[in-house]
């Protein structure tokens, strides 16, 4: 473990700290909610908790994986199935590139069916959880840093450790914001309702040039290994 990897991990930490699912829904809850301090507090622990696990999971298991994956990676259908999803991982980033004239972003959608007057706990969990599975697969900084934290041969206990602070880092901005709103709330509103729908009008485009990338690559890697241009 080294400073420089530790400047990484907290660089790829602030990256994901401005996801919609660790800022942007939060934003939403407190610019909805009457009185947003516990539904906010619980929705952040809950998703914080959630990427810990996870990261947990893929940091104990990608060594046991290892073997697994190296098989699955010489298979021929394997890698025609590969092709196959990158090519429509490549198609759907360019259709979510170019935006959906009329359709509202797909988070506000699912806002305007979660939020309410109040929110019991139990809602607040659910959603955050919702959220974390929805868009695991897209974090592509969290699954560098379990990419960083797995080469570096990090300890178990030293990895758990270093999680909890990724995890941590990433659910500040979502903190500082309800701060802010407790302390100043009619200037923090107006400001954080323009946070929300900066980040909003960018999440379809951001997610696209993520779908992009990964489509290209694994459409490349797939290529290159079935020799079809040779």
């Amino acid at each position: 473990m080294t400073w420089g990897m530790l400047a990484g991990l907290a660089g790829l930490a602030a990256v994901d700290s401005t996801s919609a699912g660790t800022l942007v829904v939060p934003l939403w809850l407190m610019l909805r909610l009457g009185e947003p301090v516990r539904p906010v507090l619980v929705y952040l622990a809950t998703i914080a908790g959630f990427y810990w696990l996870v990261g947990l999971a893929l940091v104990f298991g990608l060594d046991h994986l290892e073997a697994v994956g190296a098989a699955l990676a010489s298979s021929t259908p394997v890698t025609w199935a590969q092709l196959a999803l990158g090519v429509a991982l490549f198609l759907a980033g360019l259709r979510l590139d170019r935006g959906r004239a009329g359709a509202a972003p797909r988070p506000a959608r699912w806002h305007s069916r979660v939020t309410g007057d109040a929110m019991p706990d139990r809602t607040a969990a659910g959603l955050a959880l919702g959220a974390g599975v929805v868009e695991i697969a897209s974090m592509l900084p969290y699954l560098a840093a379990i990419g960083l934290l797995s080469a570096g041969g990090v300890a178990p206990a030293t990895a758990s450790a270093i999680l909890v602070g990724y995890v941590g880092l990433m659910i500040v901005p979502g903190l500082g914001a309800l701060v802010a709103l407790r302390c100043a709330r009619g200037g923090a509103e107006r400001a954080l309702d323009r946070l929300r729908r900066f980040l909003e009008s960018r999440g379809d485009q951001v997610l696209g040039w993520v779908l992009l990338v990964v489509g290209f690559y694994l459409t490349g890697d797939a290529v290159q290994r079935l020799e079809l241009f040779d």
